[in-house]
């Protein structure tokens, strides 16, 4: 369990530097990112002072210039989120990383149930899917 506790440390780390300096930072939820891409990618680009273009949400689509080439030309890359880990971790390990970070999950608006989680991650893809 020692990556939970890093993970509250940094994240009470991360707090730290946006109560510092708030015009230097920009949270983004990775359930938020894949409910709501073009959303959350105003947002960012905003914050960066950039103009934001619909195409910035149709990377795959796209010719990049990488040495080995961009992976997602291979297949017709959707964001949308990934739970396979709320199927595969075991009871035992999911409550007792969900105790320990049940304060900083709390503050960030997270659900403290998998079912919850599920539901949260599911509810958020429907309504972005309009």
């Amino acid at each position: 369990m020692n990556h939970v506790r890093g993970w509250n440390f940094i994240q009470d780390k991360i707090a730290e530097i946006m109560r510092k300096h708030p015009h230097r930072l920009l949270r983004i939820r990775y359930e938020d990112f894949v409910a709501n891409p073009e959303n959350e990618l105003r947002k960012i680009m905003e914050f960066c002072g950039e103009k934001f273009n619909p195409q910035q949400i149709q990377f795959s689509t796209r010719e990049h210039h990488n040495i080995s080439g961009n992976n997602m030309r291979f297949s017709a890359s959707e964001i949308k989120p990934n739970t396979k880990y709320l199927e595969q971790v075991n009871f035992l390990s999911w409550y007792t990383a969900t105790s320990l970070t049940s304060n900083t999950l709390k503050k960030y608006g997270y659900t403290l149930s998998k079912n919850g989680m599920r539901k949260q991650l599911s509810r958020k893809n429907a309504i972005s899917a309009q």
